[in-house]
């Protein structure tokens, strides 16, 4: 008889972002369906503690302050070991591929790719020999893999992810008018190099010209807050600017529920969950026009797609939707209608599950008892990868721990 599906989760970290959130929300369903399914983090930090409590999900955290690489790659796969899962997944960063090397014969050993990014390929490029399938949240992922002579003889699934919807908050405020205060938000990384945010104080510029009322939500946290807060200050009455930082998990769609477009300037993406989450709660998107994961899910007739190069058309779009708020509304309901069809929590779990099953062995796989790292596939040859050289920074870590420590007495 086929034994049950169960999962142990590979991450590099546990980043506050679209990566974690799927985590929690595809461990917590598993929960939920009663499948065994736990969560091994090669670093401490978990900013959704909280969320994956209230989801009843088992994160094990390393520090990555105490324990070199090769003893977290060890510590992990004797975790692994006693939970037994039928199928490992490695779902961020090099170092949770590197398990997939010490997996047994008979484990399905699963690689994630969340984002249209060339070291992201890079990375499955080098990874691919232990791997037996590659999930892609996006159709040009899945086009990309197949095309790559190292993955495409792989089995190579398209799951987008899923999110949970309030349906209890109004997507539609019968208070408002034609002439209320078009209401913008952004969640997310404040980064340029992917998020481009850099582009908000044009777009503000933009809009200010205009004359339209509007108010803009910024929350989120990184490199690019405290530029942004200095360019970005309201100069109206008819305008209203809000920088909220980083904020709760369970306060997400609440905050959505109260705006009525979604923005995204992004230079790529995989699928952005915040997209998911905005549209599940009938925000429309005014986001950039990719080939990755927006195209999937933005159509004509639910939010508006821009030409990343055409940076005035940002701006263009949400004034469109100002004046036109019989649009915005029929908008509004394609959106949540469109997630809540398609890109539910209980769809993605039901996707990964199936597949789990199809791929589970008949017996039980056997584990090692006692494993010898090698050096990591990414690392050149070096000192520090010898014995003695793991020694030495063994005991710079320990050093470095005693002197972090001492500096708090």
């Amino acid at each position: 008889m086929r034994i049950e599906p169960s999962l142990g989760i590979i991450t590099g970290s546990l980043p506050l972002g679209g990566s974690t959130t799927f985590l929690c929300n595809l461990a917590g369903a598993f929960f939920q369906a009663k499948r065994d399914c736990l969560i091994y983090s090669f670093e401490s930090a978990n900013p959704l503690e909280d969320e994956f409590a209230r989801q009843r999900v088992k994160v094990h955290l390393l520090d990555q302050q105490k324990m070199i690489l090769e003893d977290r790659l060890e510590k992990t796969v004797e975790l692994l070991a006693k939970q037994q899962p039928s199928a490992v997944l490695a779902s961020l960063s090099p170092s949770s591929f590197e398990v997939l090397r010490y997996v047994p014969a008979g484990v399905t050993r699963i690689g994630m790719v969340h984002s249209h990014d060339p070291g992201v390929y890079s990375v499955l490029q080098t990874y691919a020999p232990y791997l037996d399938i590659i999930v892609g949240v996006s159709r040009k992922i899945v086009e990309t893999l197949q095309q790559l002579p190292e993955t495409r003889d792989l089995l190579i699934k398209y799951i987008p992810y899923g999110v949970a919807m309030d349906k209890s908050l109004p997507i539609c405020d019968s208070t408002r008018t034609a002439e209320s205060p078009l209401r913008i938000i952004y969640i997310g990384r404040l980064l340029e190099e992917q998020k481009r945010v850099r582009l908000f104080p044009e777009i503000l510029q933009h809009l200010r010209e205009s004359g339209i009322p509007f108010s803009w939500t910024i929350a989120g946290s990184g490199p690019e807050e405290d530029y942004l807060r200095e360019q970005m200050v309201a100069q109206k009455p008819t305008e209203q600017i809000r920088f909220l930082g980083e904020i709760p998990y369970q306060q997400v769609g609440d905050l959505f529920s109260q705006n009525d477009i979604f923005l995204l300037a992004s230079a790529y993406e995989g699928l952005p969950l915040s997209l998911l989450e905005a549209m599940g709660q009938g925000v429309v998107p005014v986001v950039s026009n990719l080939e990755s994961g927006i195209r999937d899910v933005v159509t004509d007739s639910n939010g508006i797609r821009v030409d990343p190069k055409c940076t005035g058309g940002y701006a263009q779009a949400i004034i469109t939707l100002h004046k036109d708020r019989n649009r915005l509304a029929h908008m509004r309901l394609a959106a949540r209608k469109q997630v809540e069809s398609l890109y539910s929590t209980q769809t993605m779990a039901d996707q990964w599950i199936g597949m789990l099953v199809e791929s589970t062995p008949q017996q039980t796989a056997k584990w090692p008892g006692n494993i010898s790292i090698e050096k990591p596939l990414n690392w050149p040859p070096s000192f520090r990868t010898t014995k003695f050289g793991k020694s030495i920074r063994r005991l710079k870590k320990t050093l470095d721990c005693f002197s972090r420590s001492s500096s708090f007495l």
